[in-house]
């Protein structure tokens, strides 16, 4: 990863912890990658996009994540946590909504994660 993308990222963490939605975008725009993980030691390596699947109130961010790239039927392959388990995490239908509500995709409901579908948690 080249310096300007090194700094984009920390500029994208910086925005969404901060819930400026117009520098998460600009860091997207800059190179920075909402499916990398945290260099952060307090957010257990989890990448961006599952923060803002699982963090209540950032539905936008989860909008501009997807429009980067995201895959919404990401699935964490360490955890075999799918992108809709996170969103059950965040206990906000909105964040639910704007991933399973996008046009022309099918998210996978009955994905398993610890012996439930997310949507019987």
């Amino acid at each position: 990863m080249a310096k300007g993308e090194v700094d984009a990222q920390q500029e994208l963490e910086d925005a969404f912890e901060a819930k400026d939605l117009d520098g998460f975008k600009r860091a997207i725009t800059r190179g920075a990658q909402p499916n990398l993980s945290s260099k952060r030691d307090d957010d257990n390596q989890m990448t961006i996009f599952e923060k803002a699947l699982s963090t209540r109130g950032r539905r936008t961010f989860i909008e501009a994540c997807l429009n980067a790239g995201c895959d919404p039927n990401y699935v964490n392959p360490n955890l075999n946590k799918a992108a809709i388990h996170y969103t059950i995490d965040s206990w906000r239908t909105h964040n639910l909504s704007e991933l399973v509500n996008r046009p022309n995709v099918k998210v996978d409901v009955d994905r398993k994660y610890e012996g439930e579908t997310a949507l019987s948690r």
